[in-house]
């Protein structure tokens, strides 16, 4: 069996297009210093399309934090596995939404 990568999108707000001084205001991530230097290093780094922000996971990500679902990848697959739209969430599982 061969080992398989977790890895979700991560919504950023301002901090997308200001990894800088972009505002983490509304951001629930604990170290948003450290969000910072990454974000900064894609941006300075043409060739780096992506960079390991968590590399050991707590057991807490929140979902209102995920831009649009997670991913599975082995070797040479990778699987997408998209969250509902809000809509539908809400016409789904009305508490959950509420809760979120």
């Amino acid at each position: 069996m061969l080992p398989k990568l977790f890895f979700v999108e991560l919504k950023l707000g301002e901090l997308a297009t200001n990894p800088l001084y972009g505002s983490a205001e509304h951001l629930p991530y604990q170290n948003i210093g450290h969000l910072r230097d990454c974000l900064e290093i894609l941006r300075g780094e043409y060739e780096k399309h992506m960079k390991t922000v968590q590399r050991i996971f707590s057991g807490e990500l929140l979902y209102r934090t995920i831009a649009s679902g997670f991913y599975v990848g082995a070797k040479d697959e990778i699987a997408f596995y998209p969250y509902p739209s809000m809509a539908e969430l809400e016409n789904i599982n009305y508490e959950f939404f509420r809760a979120i």
